[in-house]
């Protein structure tokens, strides 16, 4: 274990992973084409070795708890600013060339700029933890800008912002 006081971190994250492997499990049941079949394989493949790689490194190389968790927390850190920028990857392509959020799902930028809200607010509730709080303040900053580009480019929406601007 990296920190000894992240049991409710490794819950929430088990469960996730569990939600995850059962939603690639289906995806993998149902999928027709083997050349998806063959790249979840192998993504799932490269994803354990690269989890297997920094865990020896972290428990090899690290030997305190404090330079354990600044590796750990780094490196999940940007992997989580990754994963709250994806739906930003479709706004150039998708959304201002088109001046269409079709493609620019709201529930996943919703759901997204709540749980960036959530987890900055829990960095500081028991001890600052800045892994914690940079990570999901700019996930909560991208999740406010792709829920601003979705009402500012929402037929309906652009009547309200008119209104109020």
């Amino acid at each position: 274990m990296v920190h000894p006081d992240s049991t409710l971190i490794i819950t929430i994250n088990s469960f996730g992973v569990f939600i995850q492997s059962v939603y690639i499990a289906i995806f993998f049941v149902y999928t027709k084409k083997n050349k998806y079949k063959r790249s979840i394989a192998l993504l799932l493949l490269v994803g354990a070795a690269f989890v297997a790689i920094i865990a020896t490194i972290t428990l090899l190389c690290f030997h305190t708890t404090a330079s354990r968790t600044m590796l750990v927390g780094i490196i999940c850190g940007i992997f989580l600013i990754f994963m709250y920028a994806s739906p930003l990857s479709i706004v150039q392509y998708h959304v201002w060339k088109t001046k269409s959020v079709e493609f620019l799902p709201f529930w996943l930028c919703l759901a997204g700029f709540c749980n960036g809200i959530c987890w900055f607010t829990y960095g500081f509730l028991k001890e600052f933890d800045p892994y914690i709080v940079i990570g999901n303040g700019v996930g909560a900053l991208f999740g406010f800008i792709q829920l601003c580009l979705y009402c500012y480019y929402t037929p309906k929406a652009k009547g309200l912002y008119r209104a109020f601007a």
